[in-house]
């Protein structure tokens, strides 16, 4: 009995570190920059969703999505879930880079933060980033990678 108490308030904690002091944070996010990269082969827009979570139950789902199931079942989730994520969309050319408009109001309180990009050749197109503040989602090669400065392609612009 004593374990299971033990237990039940090793997991409720974090949520009372929350609710007790506001300047907790569930992640580390505070601003979002997308760029994909130049590329001849690249005859369209990409879209790059970023979600925010709010909920384990989400989480644990969406972290066994890889990026085409997340396209593909976007629409479900946001209607089975819609209270417990926020989604950043975009539909970035070839050679262009933006930063987010805004993050949404609730956004320290995700506990992770995800990104997806679509690409029909590479459903591995995702990125976590959850303990990143300031992270650049880059696609590039049908890779999606992040980093904390800005890549050097964009630069040269």
């Amino acid at each position: 009995m004593l374990l299971f108490i033990l237990l039940s308030s090793c997991s409720s904690l974090s949520s009372i570190n929350s609710a007790l002091n506001p300047w907790s944070r569930e992640n580390e996010v505070d601003s979002i920059f997308v760029y994909v990269a130049p590329d001849p082969e690249l005859v369209h827009a990409v879209n790059i969703d970023v979600v925010f979570i709010y909920t384990d139950t989400v989480h644990a789902m969406l972290a066994g999505f890889d990026a085409i199931q997340w396209f593909e079942q976007k629409q479900g989730v946001i209607s089975g879930y819609q209270t417990q994520l926020d989604i950043l969309e975009w539909q970035m050319v070839r050679g262009y880079g933006e930063q987010a408009q805004s993050l949404p109001e609730d956004h320290k309180d995700a506990v992770a933060v995800m990104a997806f990009a679509y690409s029909q050749d590479n459903p591995n197109a995702k990125a976590v980033l959850t303990e990143l503040s300031s992270p650049w989602i880059i696609f590039e090669n049908k890779q999606l990678t992040t980093q904390q400065q800005a890549p050097v392609s964009y630069i040269k612009q």
